[in-house]
């Protein structure tokens, strides 16, 4: 959902970077996952969250001073699937993206989605072959049923 981008204030407020389209979801969570460096560190109860601009303000359990805040910077804030908001038609959450095998409309194989890049324009899906700009232009279909994506094969898209 976000990743702690410093502290904020004097009482352990976290600045969080939203890593979702939707950021006001922030305000609703009842607990978040921290994640330092690849490291569970635990599930904490959110106290209260704001958005403020582009990024969200948000206390969570634990967290009682600025000094404390900033151990946490770089952090990763995760959710359980079971609590995600539903998404309107036609938008993803990443991790079903990734693991997605991707095809130009002529059947050539550009391989498994391993990453996606949030860019400001547009996500990025990064395969071994490929950097996908995310756009309808290019993409074509997203079928989850079959683990397929259908992209449109333009100039320089792939590598040979």
């Amino acid at each position: 959902m976000g990743e702690v981008a410093g502290a904020h204030g004097l009482e352990g407020a976290l600045k969080v970077r939203p890593l979702t389209d939707f950021p006001d979801h922030l305000r609703a969570l009842g607990a978040v996952m921290v994640e330092i460096a690849g490291d569970d560190i635990g599930v904490r109860r959110v106290e209260w969250a704001k958005i403020a601009g582009q990024r969200a303000i948000m206390k969570i359990e634990g967290v009682e001073n600025r000094k404390q805040a900033q151990t946490l910077l770089g952090a990763r804030l995760k959710i359980r699937r079971s609590t995600a908001a539903p998404l309107p038609p036609g938008h993803y959450y990443v991790p079903d993206i990734v693991g997605l095998r991707v095809m130009t409309s002529d059947g050539n194989d550009l391989g498994e989605i391993t990453e996606v890049i949030r860019a400001p324009a547009n996500d990025v899906y990064v395969t071994p072959r490929a950097m996908i700009p995310a756009v309808k232009a290019i993409v074509h279909e997203i079928d989850m049923e079959r683990g397929v994506i259908i992209v449109e094969p333009i100039p320089g898209l792939a590598e040979e």
